[in-house]
């Protein structure tokens, strides 16, 4: 069965870091944009309203803000793709970490469409048993190619975009 602390590692290697961009504040990639509520939130402007020296690395010694990041990974993106019931940890990660970046339901229906189940975005009991059951090879083959058909999708609808092709492209190598 796959292993959570292997891929929340190789996620930290992608995602660990602090940025401001035209999206706003990150940290360890979950975007304030999209995660206003997220609980760590409230460690990090305290952090910057009392001008702590040494932010944002200062950030990583905090043992309470590292479990926030941790419990919301698990929470938002691991449990809803069942991730530890899935017997091949690279294939885990791939849907892992393609949910983290598109969302859990675009992803599952997405899986769901490799395994040629009913596509509900739901990772339920038939979904994981066939995912258990197929090919490694075939699975992460076709996964990367609608992956990387979702990615031109995305760019033709949307121009702007076509910035971030080339390394969503070359993250779903890895995965």
């Amino acid at each position: 069965m796959a292993v959570i602390g292997k891929a929340f590692y190789n996620l930290m290697r992608d995602e660990g870091k602090w940025l401001v961009d035209s999206d706003g504040q990150t940290y360890k990639g979950i975007c304030r944009k999209y995660w206003p509520n997220w609980e760590g939130w409230k460690i990090i402007d305290t952090t910057i309203e009392l001008n702590i020296p040494d932010f944002p690395a200062i950030l990583e010694t905090f043992p309470e803000l590292q479990v926030k990041v941790l419990e919301f990974y698990k929470e938002n993106f691991f449990d809803p793709i069942r991730f530890e019931d899935i017997k091949l940890q690279s294939v885990a990660e791939s849907i892992f970490n393609f949910a983290v970046n598109d969302g859990v339901k675009t992803t599952v229906k997405m899986v769901q469409s490799v395994l040629e189940v009913k596509q509900d975005g739901i990772f339920g009991p038939i979904t994981l048993e066939t995912l258990n059951s197929i090919s490694k090879q075939m699975f992460l083959l076709i996964f990367f190619k609608m992956k990387i058909r979702h990615r031109a999708d995305i760019c033709n609808k949307n121009k702007s975009k076509t910035k971030n092709l080339l390394g969503w492209i070359n993250r779903d190598l890895k995965y």
